[in-house]
């Protein structure tokens, strides 16, 4: 809910990615269920979240945090 949200979900689109949103409430076991699956390659996420993924992410071999610079 976040301008950088938008810009990353539009941005990925726009190179031909697909964006997968991912709800962060959801329970450890079940994030890790939907990246497997989806079999991701880059994970966008803020600072706050980024502790909590879960290990064995699938393919991922990117983590990039999303995040508004520090005043």
């Amino acid at each position: 809910n976040r301008m950088e949200f938008l810009a990353s979900y539009f941005g990925a689109m726009c190179a031909g990615m697909v964006a997968v949103p991912v709800n962060y409430r959801l329970p450890s076991a079940t994030i890790a269920y939907i990246l497997e699956q989806a079999d991701v390659r880059l994970i966008l996420c803020d600072r706050e979240r980024r502790a909590g993924l879960p290990a064995g992410t699938g393919r991922a071999t990117a983590r990039a945090c999303v995040s508004r610079p520090v005043s």
